[in-house]
């Protein structure tokens, strides 16, 4: 898919993601562009990061992707939707 800036890979399957992002993580560089828009807002965190410094953001946040609170988010998630539906 073109992406601002570039190429984008989307991937849903499991084993794809883990190609992308764990074995072959330096064959997948973010976009120049992305980084420029991003990381001044951001600043080096899971969405601009790459290499060393993503590994530790990606660490760090671990706990929080735990399927027990990942189950946690749907129900907040799920009245928000409904609610910003229900207004279009």
């Amino acid at each position: 898919v073109n992406g601002i800036g570039g190429p984008l890979v989307i991937a849903n399957d499991p084993g794809l993601i883990r190609h992308v992002l764990v074995d072959n993580a330096r064959n997948y560089k973010m976009a120049t562009v992305r980084q420029m828009i991003l990381r001044p807002i951001l600043r080096d965190g899971l969405l601009t990061a790459e290499g060393e410094v993503w590994k530790r953001s990606r660490k760090a946040m671990a706990p929080v992707f735990t399927p027990r609170h990942i189950f946690g988010f749907a129900q907040p998630m799920l009245k928000r939707t409904l609610e910003f539906v229900a207004r279009y």
